[in-house]
C-alpha cells in the first residue's frame, strides 16, 4: 500500500515535469522567426531507412491550438513554391489519414495565398509573442522552475517515454528505500529509548536498595556506639548502685530500731485506767486514717485496759516489722487489779503519749517485704503490700479530652472505656521496683536462661547498670523469672493482673498521673521534647534510669510512670466490656474474647511522650517479642 502511494505521488510529480517541458517547448517555438523550422537532432540509421526518400517526418500539431498553425509549418526562406506545395500535400494526406472526419485541408492553389496572407497577418504580432509567450508560461507555472530539456540517446526517438517510465520507477525505488531506512530508523528509536528506560529502572532499583542497605549500616552503627556508651555507663553507675543498696538496707535498719523502740516504750508505760473511763481531750490518739491498715489502734472513745505486754506480728527474716497490735480487751480485763481514778488519769497520759510518739509520720514510708532465698544465696526484690480497697479503673471523659489535645488517637482511648469499679480485696504485695539487671543476672545465671530476642538484656544500645530495670525480655521470659522466684524463696510469686497493677500506680489518686494531671521529666523518665496539659518541656534521655532515680508515689511504688513498659498478666481485649471487677486477671478464650499470644504493657517508656504515662493507658504487645523499652515488676500473694 505505501508503494502505491508513493508510486501515485510519483506520477503526479512527472505529469507535471511533463507539463512544465511542454510548456518551455510551446515557448521556444513560439520564439522562432517566420518561417523558421524548429531544430531536430539526427536521426539514427535505422529509422533514418524507415522514412520516405527526400520526404519529412511531419511535425505533431502544436498544443496551442489553431491560433499558430502557419506559422509553425511555414516553408524555410529560399524554398520554391513548387517544394512547398508538394510538401504541404503530403503533410495534408497523412493529416486526413489519421484525424478522419476533420475539415479537409485547403487546395495547392490556394494555400500560398493563405499561408502568406497568415504571415502578413502574424508579421506584426513576431516580436511580442515571446514576451506574451513567456507570460502565459509563468501564469500557468508560477512556482515551477523550467528544468532543462533531458538530451535523447541517439537511439531514441523523440517522443519516446520508455526512458521517462525508467525514470520514475527508478524514482519509486529511492522513495521506497528512503522510507524502509525512515522506518529502521523509527523502530531503532523507540528500541533505544526502551533500553534507556529499562537502564533508569534498573538503576532506580539499586539506588533504592543502596539506600536500604545504607540505613541498616546506620541502625547498626548506632547500636554499636549505644554499646559503647552502656560499657562507659556501667562502670560509672556500678559504685553508686552500691551505694543505693547500702542506703536501702540501713533505712531497712533504721525502721526496725524504731519499732522497736516504740514496742519498747509501750511496754515501761504506766497502768491503764480502769474499765469506763476515757481519755482526757487532749491525749485522744490519732486518727485510724493516718495509720497503716494493719497497725489502726482502738479509737479514743474506747476504755484502755490495763497495759500487758503486746503481741508482736510474726515477719519473715527480712520483713520489716510493722507496728504491733494493738492488747486484746477481754485478756487485759481477765489480769488487770483495780486502781482507782487518781491513778488512772496519769496512767492514761503517759500511756497516750507513748503511743503518739510511737504513732507514723502523716505520709509514713511503706513497709517493705523481702523473701530470702531458701539456700541462703541472695534475697527476693522489695515489696510493697497494697491496701485492699476500691477503685473506678479506666479514665474520665475530662481526661480524654485532654489527651486528645495532646495528640491520642480515638482508638486508644476507646480501650480505656468504658470505666467501671473494681475492688481489689486479696491480699497481695508488688514490687517496689521493676526488676532489675542485677535480679535479672542472678535469674539468668541459676537457669541458664539465654535470650531469643534481638536485644541483648545486657547491652541494649544504651548505657546502664545493675539498678536499671532489665529490658530484652519477652512475657514467657517473665513469667519463668516469677516461677523461679517461687520455687528459691518458697512464695508464690507472679505477674500482677491489669486491675491491680493500675490500683497500684493510682494509689488512691483520680488524676491522670499519680502526681497530678500534669508531669515533667523530674518525676519520671520519659522524651522530655514533648508536653502533656500545659507541663514544661524537658530532657530526653534516650535510655533507662536506675529504678530510684525519681520519687515514689503515694504508696511508695517507684517508677510507675515511664522507663519502661511492664507485662501484665492479661491478654489484649479491644475494651473492657466483660472484665472482671474483683481485680483478677482478665485472661482470653471462651466467652471472654481476647487475643491470648499479645499481652497488656503499661506505664510507657523512656522513649515515649507523656501522654503515654498516663495511669489509665493501655498498650498491647505480641508476648513472644521483646526490645529496649520493656520489663516488668512482680507480684506476691500474701
Amino acid at each position: 500500500m505505501l508503494l502505491n502511494v508513493l508510486r501515485e505521488q510519483l506520477v503526479r510529480d512527472s505529469a507535471q515535469e511533463s507539463l512544465a517541458q511542454l510548456a518551455g517547448a510551446e515557448t521556444a517555438a513560439a520564439a522562432l522567426p517566420a518561417g523558421a523550422e524548429p531544430p531536430q537532432r539526427a536521426l539514427s540509421p535505422a529509422r533514418a531507412q524507415q522514412t520516405h526518400a527526400g520526404a519529412e517526418r511531419p511535425r505533431a500539431p502544436d498544443r496551442q491550438g489553431a491560433d499558430e498553425p502557419q506559422a509553425v509549418q511555414a516553408p524555410a526562406a529560399g524554398r520554391d513554391g513548387g517544394r512547398g506545395r508538394a510538401q504541404g500535400s503530403g503533410h495534408e494526406g497523412e493529416q486526413q489519414e489519421r484525424e478522419r472526419g476533420k475539415e479537409q485541408a485547403p487546395t495547392q492553389d490556394q494555400r500560398p495565398t493563405q499561408e502568406q496572407q497568415s504571415r502578413q497577418e502574424q508579421q506584426p504580432a513576431q516580436d511580442q509573442r515571446p514576451t506574451q509567450d513567456r507570460q502565459r508560461t509563468q501564469e500557468r507555472e508560477p512556482t515551477q522552475e523550467r528544468k532543462p530539456t533531458q538530451e535523447r540517446e541517439p537511439t531514441q526517438e523523440p517522443g519516446d517515454g520508455r526512458e521517462q517510465e525508467r525514470q520514475q520507477e527508478e524514482q519509486v525505488r529511492q522513495r521506497a528505500q528512503a522510507l524502509a531506512r525512515q522506518v529502521a530508523q523509527d523502530a531503532a528509536a523507540r528500541a533505544a529509548a526502551a533500553a534507556a528506560k529499562a537502564v533508569l529502572d534498573r538503576q532506580r532499583r539499586e539506588q533504592e536498595r543502596a539506600a536500604r542497605e545504607a540505613a541498616e549500616e546506620a541502625r547498626s552503627a548506632r547500636k554499636d556506639v549505644l554499646r559503647r556508651q552502656l560499657a562507659e555507663r556501667r562502670a560509672l553507675d556500678a559504685e553508686q548502685a552500691r551505694l543505693a543498696q547500702e542506703e536501702a538496707l540501713r533505712k531497712a535498719a533504721q525502721a526496725r530500731a524504731a519499732a522497736a523502740q516504740a514496742a519498747a516504750r509501750r511496754e515501761r508505760a504506766g497502768p491503764a485506767a480502769p474499765a469506763g473511763a476515757q481519755l482526757p481531750q487532749a491525749a485522744q490518739l490519732p486518727q485510724a486514717a493516718q495509720l497503716p491498715q494493719a497497725a489502726q489502734p482502738p479509737q479514743a472513745t474506747q476504755p484502755l485496759e490495763a497495759a500487758q505486754p503486746p503481741r508482736p506480728r510474726i515477719s519473715g527474716p527480712d520483713r520489716a516489722t510493722a507496728p504491733a497490735a494493738p492488747a486484746d480487751p477481754a485478756a487485759g480485763a481477765t489480769h488487770a487489779a483495780p486502781v482507782s481514778a487518781a491513778q488512772a488519769v496519769p496512767a492514761a497520759r503517759a500511756q497516750a503519749a507513748a503511743a503518739a510518739a510511737a504513732a507514723p509520720a502523716p505520709r509514713p514510708p511503706p513497709a517493705i517485704l523481702r523473701d530470702a532465698f531458701a539456700d541462703g544465696a541472695g534475697n527476693g526484690p522489695d515489696l510493697v503490700p497494697l491496701p485492699p480497697g476500691r477503685f473506678q479503673m479506666g479514665a474520665s471523659d475530662q481526661e480524654h479530652r485532654t489527651a486528645m489535645a495532646a495528640g491520642s488517637r480515638p482508638g486508644w482511648l476507646a480501650r480505656e472505656l468504658p470505666r467501671h469499679w473494681v475492688g481489689v480485696e486479696r491480699p497481695v504485695a508488688l514490687g517496689r521496683f521493676p526488676v532489675t539487671v542485677d535480679e535479672w543476672r542472678m535469674f539468668a545465671r541459676a537457669t541458664g536462661w539465654r535470650p531469643s530476642g534481638e536485644v541483648d538484656w545486657e547491652a541494649p544500645g544504651f548505657v546502664q547498670a545493675g539498678r536499671h530495670p532489665v529490658v530484652g525480655v519477652n512475657w514467657f521470659d517473665a513469667v519463668a523469672y516469677t516461677c523461679w522466684l517461687s520455687t528459691a524463696t518458697g512464695r508464690r510469686y507472679r505477674l500482677p493482673s491489669e486491675a491491680e497493677w493500675e490500683y497500684a500506680c493510682r494509689a488512691g489518686t483520680r488524676t491522670a498521673f499519680s502526681c497530678g494531671d500534669t508531669i515533667d521529666t523530674g518525676q519520671a523518665n520519659y522524651d522530655g521534647s514533648f508536653t502533656y496539659n500545659g507541663g514544661p518541656r524537658g530532657e530526653f534521655r534516650r535510655g533507662t534510669t536506675p529504678v530510684d532515680a525519681f520519687p515514689a508515689n503515694p504508696w511508695g511504688l517507684c517508677d510507675m510512670h515511664g522507663n519502661v513498659w511492664e507485662w501484665v498478666q492479661d491478654a489484649v481485649h479491644d475494651n473492657y466490656e466483660g472484665a472482671p471487677a474483683d481485680g483478677s486477671a482478665w485472661e482470653a478464650g471462651g466467652a471472654a474474647g481476647g487475643d491470648p499470644a499479645r499481652r497488656i504493657l503499661r506505664g510507657g517508656s523512656w522513649l515515649y511522650n507523656p501522654r503515654y504515662l498516663r495511669s489509665a493507658l493501655r498498650n498491647g504487645f505480641s508476648a513472644a517479642l521483646s526490645n529496649d523499652i520493656v520489663g516488668f515488676r512482680v507480684a506476691r500473694e500474701l
